[in-house]
C-alpha cells in the first residue's frame, strides 16, 4: 500500500503534502494494528490478503478523518483507540 493510492483513497489531492507523513504514519500503524489483533497468517491467502487491505484503508480513513478519540464529540469512545490501548497496556518487551 502506497502514500499515492492512500491519497487517492482518502480523496486527497496529490499535491496536497502537508498530511504526507501523517498519512504515512497511519499506513505503517495500521499495517501493525492489523497483524497484532489477527496475525500474520493470513498474509500467505491473496484473497485474506485483498480483506486485510480493505480493512486497512478503513482503519486509516477512520483515523484520518476522525482525529478524536471520541466519536461525534460524544463521549463514546473509539473502539479502535480503545483496542490500541488495550494492546499497548498489555504488550512485553517482546517486538511486533
Amino acid at each position: 500500500m502506497t502514500l499515492d493510492e492512500v491519497k487517492n483513497y482518502l480523496r486527497v489531492d496529490a499535491d496536497f503534502i502537508e498530511d504526507d507523513a501523517y498519512i504515512q504514519t497511519l499506513i505503517d500503524n495500521s499495517q501493525t494494528y492489523i497483524d497484532s489483533c489477527v496475525g500474520t497468517g493470513y498474509q500467505t491467502n491473496a484473497n485474506l490478503v485483498k480483506l486485510a487491505t480493505t480493512a486497512q484503508y478503513k482503519l486509516i480513513n477512520d483515523l484520518y478523518n476522525n482525529r478524536s478519540q471520541y466519536i461525534d464529540g460524544s463521549f463514546k469512545r473509539d473502539i479502535i483507540i480503545d483496542t490500541i490501548f488495550d494492546m499497548l497496556a498489555s504488550a512485553s518487551d517482546e517486538v511486533i
